[in-house]
């Protein structure tokens, strides 16, 4: 991993980190587990679809980091931070990323080549 990548994710996950332990955020989480249970105290609200290609104003979008992989993550810290910032609907940020598991070699179904 190239060091600028490594500057660039830790900074990004610190704003994450941040934003995560805001109590804010507990309170949204427990706002949506009211609604679940059908205790509503306010609406809750989530924008589903965003333009991100058209969104990159001021380059709050743009990459920086080089490799492949690490750029998916930068990604998704980015919109997410992106998204509290611009969109503040009732999405409820923790201190971590889903990093999709990718499982090789089973040749289930049809081969592609």
């Amino acid at each position: 991993m190239p060091k600028k990548d490594i500057e660039v994710l830790r900074g990004l996950a610190e704003e994450l980190a941040e934003l995560s332990a805001l109590p804010v955020q507990q309170e949204k989480k427990q706002q949506w587990y009211h609604l679940n249970a059908r205790k509503v105290d306010k609406p809750m609200f989530l924008l589903g679809e965003f333009p991100w290609n058209e969104m990159n104003i001021d380059d709050e979008l743009t990459l920086r980091c080089e490799e492949p992989f690490y750029q998916d993550m930068e990604t998704t810290l980015r919109r997410l931070l992106y998204r509290n910032k611009h969109i503040q609907d009732d999405w409820v940020y923790e201190p971590f990323l889903y990093i999709p598991k990718v499982i090789h070699g089973f040749h289930y179904g049809l081969e592609v080549d």
